[in-house]
């Protein structure tokens, strides 16, 4: 369905975002990010497109793009709890786990009762935790 949206208004960024999510849902990242790059060119302003952009080229590995990709998203919808997520995940991913967890706490603010993000909280409270430990053994 997405695939013939996108074929019929292939100038519609709705169409193109959809191709975008259910190409990345299939397992094709790169694909997924051509036709949300597509999308963005028409809507640069959409802060859930930049979301599932940021997803796609994390899955593709592109680190860096993935991270400006978030940092877009965050940009354009900065209470949107999926654009904290995958800034949370960029941070992670560059090996800044206090600005991680600052990011899934604020997700969190905004959807108290997400289990996962809860879970996710404890594992990054944990994790900024352990190094301190470290350096005061020494």
């Amino acid at each position: 369905e997405a695939r013939a949206r996108a074929l019929l208004f292939p100038n519609a960024p709705s169409g193109l975002g959809l191709l975008g999510v259910a190409l990345r849902k299939q397992g094709e990242p790169v694909a997924a990010a051509q036709a949300l790059t597509a999308a963005l060119k028409r809507e640069p302003s959409n802060g859930l497109l930049w979301q599932q952009l940021a997803g796609s080229l994390m899955s593709a590995g592109q680190v860096d793009e993935a991270c400006d990709a978030a940092h877009a998203a965050v940009l354009y919808e900065p209470l949107e709890v999926g654009a904290l997520e995958v800034s949370a995940r960029c941070e992670l991913e560059r090996g800044n786990a206090e600005k991680a967890l600052a990011l899934v706490a604020k997700a969190r603010e905004r959807a108290p009762h997400d289990e996962r993000l809860r879970r996710a909280e404890d594992k990054l409270k944990a994790e900024v935790a352990t190094p301190k430990l470290k350096a005061k053994a020494r």
